[in-house]
């Protein structure tokens, strides 16, 4: 499967940047801690690109995004 997501941590926030102007409409992005506590649960439908604030420092946080069926799911480190 092709991933129409690039996600990544810069500077205290993560960002999840859709390859594809349709792959962003009806779509979930969910960020857990390691331990599986659900940090944030967002729906997107307008902006190709996202920020969300990571409100941590030094730690590993799971992205997960979901969107017509298909689930990415990526460990970034935010510093």
């Amino acid at each position: 499967m092709i991933s129409h997501y690039s996600i990544y941590a810069w500077s205290k926030a993560i960002y999840v940047k859709f390859v594809e102007e349709s792959s962003f409409r009806n779509t979930q992005i969910q960020v857990f801690d390691l331990f599986g506590r659900q940090i944030t649960d967002r729906m997107v439908n307008q902006s190709s690109m996202i920020k969300i604030p990571g409100n941590v420092s030094n730690t590993y946080l799971i992205v997960k995004v979901v969107s017509e069926g298909n689930v990415v799911v990526k460990k970034v480190f935010v510093q």
